[in-house]
């Protein structure tokens, strides 16, 4: 299980509650924090989003730019 650092968790909570009227429990926030991190550092997954982006342009991109590429594909639909 992948572990959020608590100066992270805090940023996150901030950042989500900010603006908004938060009808969740701090506990139950980090849980969902936490669950997704553990998910995105999983292995398998890494691998799923590796592949994804490999089967698309065979050879074009390194890890770094693999892992740009998702963070901006979410970071667009974060913003749908």
């Amino acid at each position: 299980m992948a572990t959020i650092s608590s100066i992270i968790l805090t940023e996150l909570r901030q950042a989500l509650a900010a603006g908004a009227n938060p009808t969740w429990t701090k506990a139950q926030l980090n849980a969902a924090l936490q669950s997704i991190e553990t998910l995105l550092e999983a292995g398998s997954t890494q691998t799923a989003i590796s592949n994804a982006i490999e089967a698309a342009a065979a050879g074009v991109f390194n890890a770094g730019q693999k892992r740009a590429i998702f963070l901006a594909v979410c970071v667009r639909k974060a913003a749908i």
